[in-house]
């Protein structure tokens, strides 16, 4: 960092920078305190930044990138590009500029870096625009390699400091499925939903790392104007190999939950009926306890009541039977009552 205040690099004069020499300095540190602390930038990282300007944010990535790190940069303008080429790969062979056309077709291998940085271009396109970008982004990013762009998301906050009339960029007209301050030239200023954009992230096979708010839209105490997000490549095969997985746990959460509620109805039904099963006690019915047992227990105890009554039933019948069947006994053992005064006359 004390090489960057003390710079063996040339820095560009007023024609290609605004404000001090001071300014172009200090935005190149907070760059790369930000590649640094909240990408996870390492010394020896591939490092693509598309609309590079004059090499801004390359001066101070020149003091930490060394071999076999490199750093590519790309606009649209031959001037800058030719300004940057001259004064900064001239010292540092690990550092290369080149034009590009406006339809972004990048000239390099697939899985070529492990960071890619997009500074105001994501707020002077349509949707369309960005889509595009992020899509040959995902393609020269190697596995988990990582995007950091600078937008003006808008959001229920940024729409109340809008309305409120705080902001400095008056998103208020609908164009190119995002918002302009200007209908006339939308490139001045362009914002997108928040959730919008970060489908489009999702669509395109990032992961989102991180997003932080600027004070574009009136907020105070913001370190950075636009806002930023980071975001992180997934490779197709590992997000297939992820989602299986998911697939595969949530179908096995599903039938280990199934048994276990099959196995807990069971449970519950052996406890009702065992629960249920007639004790001697339950056999006696009181008119009472008749009301707090389950209908088929019911209609088995009014069975077993009728079959009592039954039963006593039979049981009187056989008492009234036997007491008639030993009064007839008695009686035939005595048909004719002896006559004892003539039978004695007789042995007599």
């Amino acid at each position: 960092m004390f090489q960057l205040f003390n710079p063996s690099l040339p820095i560009p004069n007023d024609k290609y920078i605004e404000g001090k020499e001071i300014n172009f300095i200090q935005r190149s540190c907070k760059f790369l305190g930000d590649f640094i602390q909240r990408v996870g930038l390492q010394p020896t990282a591939e490092v693509l930044e598309i609309g590079c300007g004059v090499g801004n944010i390359a001066y101070g990535l020149a003091y930490y990138l060394k071999s076999p790190g490199r750093y590519e940069g790309n606009d649209f303008s031959e001037e800058l590009i030719s300004w940057a080429q001259q004064n900064i790969s001239s010292h540092k062979p690990h550092f290369n500029f080149r034009q590009i056309d406006s339809d972004l077709k990048l000239t390099y291998d697939d899985k070529s870096f492990d960071f890619v940085f997009i500074g105001s271009r994501f707020t002077q396109v349509g949707g369309s625009k960005i889509r595009d970008y992020l899509d040959e982004i995902y393609r020269v990013l190697k596995p988990d390699g990582r995007l950091l762009f600078q937008c003006f998301l808008v959001n229920h906050e940024s729409k109340q400091l809008i309305s409120e009339g705080k902001s400095s960029q008056p998103l208020v007209h609908r164009v190119q499925e995002g918002f302009t301050k200007d209908l006339n030239s939308p490139e001045k200023g362009m914002g997108f939903l928040e959730s919008l954009l970060l489908e489009w992230v999702t669509n395109a096979g990032f992961n989102l790392l991180g997003k932080y708010y600027g004070s574009w839209c009136g907020r105070v105490g913001k370190r950075s104007y636009p806002d930023m997000v980071i975001i992180e490549k997934e490779e197709v095969g590992v997000k297939r190999e992820k989602i299986e997985s998911l697939v595969k746990e949530e179908t096995g959460n599903k039938q280990s939950e199934n048994l276990q509620n099959l196995e807990k109805i069971d449970s519950d039904r052996s406890e009702v009926l065992q629960n249920n099963l007639p004790s001697e006690s339950t056999l006696k019915i009181t008119p009472e306890s008749k009301y707090s047992v389950s209908p088929l227990l019911a209609e088995i105890i009014a069975d077993l009541e009728k079959s009592q009554i039954e039963i006593q039933e039979i049981q009187a019948d056989l008492e009234k039977f036997k007491s008639q069947k030993e009064d007839i006994s008695v009686k035939s053992l005595f048909p004719v009552e002896p006559d004892i005064s003539t039978t004695a006359k007789k042995n007599f």
